[in-house]
């Protein structure tokens, strides 16, 4: 937190406001203090904002993002601090300190303090940053750095200093939580954990149901139970061809207890051709396992490739 006579001193609040109109604020600070913490919150699902929705929709998002750090920082921070915009063409904000080189805690516990407020005031207010433009709260990842002022250096080159450590921490940041996707959804694969429910297609004329869809579903409770958002991440994990075998495989073994007489309509991609499960001597033996015949099975071939 800041000291009282910086909160006596100034306006309550952080200034928001863009890298090089600040430039000179943090002249003025950084030549007094001999420490500057930097913040960096990495917004890059706004490049798909404005490949959708132009430019003025991405603006408004990042103003408006820029607007809760700011709030929080009344709260938070002291009155020197500053909530800035990134480069121009940068979607990112960053939230810089001045401190006193003794003064580790706010690098320990001031910096990730303001971050869980963030992320709080997130949970509860996010969707409407970015509505109508995206669904919900994106992932929204963080970095953090810190400089102590030598005089040897320029401001200007220790002021790009610690942005490009912050911007290259929140990276990196990025790159984990991607790995970290990447196995839960392998781990998805390997542990086979799709299953199918049934919904009955009923004859209008007659009101009998004469044949079930399988629909694939995810994990119970978690963000991967509906299908598409199983097939978005397959989509970006580049694994699509492997969840539909699965989905299809799960499809096929929990027809056993269909009622006779019921056809089952399952769903598949034009690349299962390319899965040995499916050619026709082994799909006849699966299909047996599962105590169907091949008429009792209708492929649904997607439009997706």
């Amino acid at each position: 937190m800041g000291s009282a006579d910086s909160r006596a001193s100034a306006p309550r609040g952080a200034v928001v406001t863009d890298l090089a109109s600040a430039a000179a604020r943090f002249h003025e600070q950084f030549t007094a203090g001999t420490a500057v913490g930097v913040m960096l919150f990495d917004l890059s699902v706004l490049e798909k904002v404005e490949r959708g929705r132009g430019f003025a929709a991405r603006e408004a998002v990042l103003r408006a993002f820029a607007g809760l750090l700011r709030e929080v920082a009344r709260e938070r921070l002291a009155n020197c601090d500053l909530v800035v915009k990134g480069e121009s063409g940068r979607n990112e904000v960053l939230v810089v300190l001045f401190r006193k080189h003794q003064d580790a805690r706010f690098y320990r516990q001031e910096l990730p303090g303001y971050e869980q407020v963030v992320r709080r005031k997130l949970e509860r207010e996010g969707a409407k940053l970015f509505y109508p433009y995206l669904k919900k709260v994106p992932p929204i990842h963080t970095g953090y750095a810190v400089v102590l002022r030598n005089p040897k250096l320029g401001v200007d080159t220790q002021l790009r200093q610690v942005v490009t450590e912050a911007r290259e921490d929140a990276a990196l940041n990025v790159r984990i939580a991607e790995r970290k996707r990447r196995r839960h959804f392998h781990e998805l694969l390997l542990d086979h954990r799709v299953h199918s429910v049934y919904e009955p297609i009923v004859e209008v004329g007659t009101n009998v149901v004469f044949a079930y869809e399988s629909l694939a579903r995810g994990p119970e409770g978690s963000e991967l139970y509906a299908p598409i958002a199983m097939f978005g991440e397959a989509q970006r994990q580049d694994l699509v061809y492997e969840l539909d075998c699965l989905c299809r495989a799960s499809g096929l073994a929990g027809a056993v207890d269909l009622p006779e007489g019921t056809k089952l309509f399952l769903n598949v991609l034009p690349s299962a051709i390319h899965d040995p499960d499916f050619r026709a001597e082994r799909l006849t033996r699966t299909l047996a396992l599962c105590r169907l015949t091949p008429k009792d099975v209708v492929f649904e071939v997607s439009e997706q490739e």
